[in-house]
């Protein structure tokens, strides 16, 4: 299953399935793609098992994908990334929710 969102700005739309946030569930073989960061590249979710969804909404589902993002290189170049997104994003990036990247955007509007 494949499902468009609008991640990107000015209304770019990629591609994402469970696999991958970007990529689909054959990350390692996936030519590169012009339209994601080139800290992507060396993201750990380019090579995380097929199976990991990484826009599940259960504890255990979030909690696998927080995983995966906990040992990530690029974890904070992907939570910057995520948080100028807006609430539109969905999903588990830099091993934030959406709730996470809300919360943390508040603040930062707080202490700013």
């Amino acid at each position: 299953m494949i499902a468009t969102l609008s991640v990107m700005p000015a209304g770019t739309n990629v591609n994402v399935t469970a696999g991958s946030p970007w990529v689909g569930s054959d990350a390692a073989s996936a030519s590169p793609r012009s339209d994601r960061p080139a800290w992507h590249d060396d993201a750990r979710c380019r090579t995380a098992p097929p199976n990991l969804n990484w826009f599940a909404e259960t504890p255990t589902g979030v909690e696998a994908a927080r995983r995966v993002c906990a040992t990530c290189p690029v974890r904070q170049d992907c939570t910057e990334w995520s948080l100028v997104q807006g609430a539109s994003l969905k999903g588990v990036w830099g091993g934030l929710t959406p709730r996470d990247r809300q919360q943390m955007r508040v603040a930062r509007r707080k202490a700013a």
